[in-house]
């Protein structure tokens, strides 16, 4: 039930998928478009021009860099890395991998972890190897230190190969503090789990310097970072994603899991482009800050439960939350309300630990965030 199915719904306003509110760069666009010429060559399958780039952005060494088509092939290439019986490490309990997640959490990495099992030929209900570390509404889903010692136990007690945290949390939007993703980082580093920390919205929250694990990586052998230049930079058709890794030889793990050309030429090209366009992103935090304040103020106004966001999207519950439920539940659907309007947002219900009733919006520009508002003072007027 991922965002964006523009291809088989009218839809004039998609608030569904979470790209940059400012769209496309020109330079990016420009340097997608010239690289379109020399579509008759192979791209480039070191990527190394754009690997260089994001070491000089980042200061991460280019060896430790990872590129690919997008962060869903990268998360699939990590737990495929994972997962392999010659990478399992002696201590950890006998049996199919496992995976710990938070709940709620992305839904494309149980898409993937459930790829690998059927891969590996797992004889058993690969479902049933996804643990989960329960988030609450009490806390809007926020992952915070209080929860740090009981997450801890579960990692120990689960033993899995790999742990995934998204930064900022998605659907919900909420930054970790990075001394808990430290904890977390040295508690994987003992006992040989892997952990992938998704960034892929970090840059647009504006609070990278004080939020990245990218400048840490170094202190740890386990953990890789994700990033997606996809959102960051407005572009999702031409997929475009990479990892940091501490060391080479992680880096050359995660390769081995890779098509040989898995980056296209024009999206190389623009993903150099994009690393020069500090002042673009600049503008987007702002526009998003603002924004985000102007849709959280309205859907708070019609009664809505808004979940607070350090980021370009909302989660919010068709119904307050009442007496501490953890579930939210709405008569109708304001989904297909919506869509008869041709605005797509994004049905939660498939987000492990959500339900009904929970919905996702993007944050946009200020014109279309007032076409949906309007359409849904209407709409959901109707529904009560």
């Amino acid at each position: 039930m991922h965002g964006g199915d523009v291809y088989r719904n009218k839809v004039k306003y998609d608030f569904s998928i979470n790209v940059n509110p400012l769209g496309m760069p020109q330079t990016v666009r420009e340097a997608a478009l010239a690289a379109v010429c020399d579509a008759e060559k192979y791209p480039d399958m070191r990527c190394e021009t754009l690997r260089f780039a994001i070491s000089s952005k980042f200061g991460c060494a280019a060896e430790n860099v990872v590129c690919g088509n997008g962060a869903s092939e990268l998360i699939l290439a990590f737990l495929r890395m994972a997962c392999s019986p010659c990478v399992t490490d002696a201590g950890r309990a006998a049996g199919a991998p496992r995976l710990l997640l938070l709940s709620p959490c992305f839904t494309g990495y149980e898409t993937a972890f459930r790829a690998v099992g059927a891969q590996l030929g797992a004889d058993c209900d690969f479902s049933g190897d996804l643990e989960y570390f329960a988030l609450s509404t009490k806390n809007d889903f926020s992952f915070t230190c209080e929860m740090l010692p009981a997450f801890l136990e579960k990692l120990r007690a689960s033993k899995p190969n790999a742990c995934i945290i998204t930064n900022p949390n998605n659907p919900n939007g909420k930054l970790v503090e990075r001394a808990v993703l430290e904890e977390i980082a040295s508690e994987c580093e003992k006992t040989g789990i892997w952990l992938l920390i998704d960034e892929c919205f970090m840059e647009l929250t504006g609070k990278a310097c004080e939020y990245s694990f990218i400048p840490l990586l170094s202190r740890y052998k386990s953990v890789i970072v994700l990033r997606a230049f996809t959102k960051t930079f407005a572009i999702p058709g031409l997929r475009l994603g990479y990892c940091a890794t501490s060391g080479g030889e992680t880096a050359a793990a995660l390769r081995k899991q890779l098509p040989e050309w898995s980056v296209s030429a024009p999206a190389q090209a623009a993903g150099v482009a994009a690393v020069h366009e500090d002042a673009y992103l600049k503008e987007a935090v702002r526009l998003i800050s603002e924004e985000r304040q102007f849709l959280a103020t309205e859907l708070k106004n019609l009664g809505f439960t808004v979940f607070p966001s350090d980021v370009n999207f909302l989660l919010f519950c068709a119904d307050a939350r009442a007496n501490g439920a953890d579930c939210c539940s709405s008569e109708g659907s304001l989904f297909d309300a919506l869509l008869d309007d041709s605005i797509l947002i994004r049905d939660c219900r498939d987000f492990t630990g959500l339900g009904e009733g929970y919905y996702r919006i993007a944050v946009r520009k200020h014109a279309e965030n007032e076409a949906f508002v309007t359409s849904l003072q209407r709409i959901y007027g109707e529904m009560k």
